[in-house]
């Protein structure tokens, strides 16, 4: 957990987990993902998690499972509380091997492709970035213009910022890294 304390302590942190499981033990590493899942979204901070199970037709039995927290504090509740800690007791009866756990930062978990090796070069999640940004912040300005006309533009671009965020994170780039994938790595 020392790599963690080095990780920016004010923005949302994705932790990347990968875990290699006995065949035949799927069902309850399913079920063990789906308990623990239910425990940490209870935790401040909790953002969201992602499951995604191993590719058909490899010999390796990986899931992969992203969440994610508000920033590194309530990451760090979390990773040091007696529930993960418990949950991390039942995980061993099923794992083939150590899991493996990663810390992202930013916007950087948007372009981390699933079993990819390596992440594309910043200046194409530069440019795909500003593909959803530009014109997500001329509509949405139209919008909140045309909504709220006597309203001052700090407030409109309030709005503007806080639902551009909300499309980015659940809707624009999971879509756009998908679209791109191929330029993108």
């Amino acid at each position: 957990m020392s790599e963690i304390s080095k990780l920016p302590e004010n923005m949302p942190l994705t932790t990347i987990v990968r875990h290699t499981i006995k065949l035949g033990a799927e069902k309850d590493f399913e079920h063990w993902a789906e308990n623990i899942g239910k425990k940490i979204s209870t935790f401040k901070g909790f953002k969201g998690k992602y499951v995604v199970p191993p590719k058909i037709g490899t010999t390796l039995n990986e899931y992969i499972v992203a969440f994610q927290f508000d920033n590194l504090n309530d990451l760090m509740v979390w990773m040091n509380s007696e529930e993960r800690k418990s949950e991390l007791k039942k995980l061993k009866l099923f794992s083939e091997q150590e899991m493996q756990l990663e810390h992202q930062e930013g916007i950087d978990f948007w372009f981390t492709a699933p079993g990819e090796v390596s992440r594309p070069p910043k200046w194409k999640m530069a440019v795909l970035t500003w593909i959803a940004v530009f014109p997500m912040v001329l509509l949405l300005l139209e919008l909140f213009g045309n909504l709220f006309p006597t309203f001052s533009l700090t407030i409109k671009v309030l709005f503007t910022t806080i639902t551009l965020v909300a499309l980015l994170t659940w809707v624009l780039m999971p879509n756009l890294t998908k679209l791109f994938k191929r330029w993108l790595y």
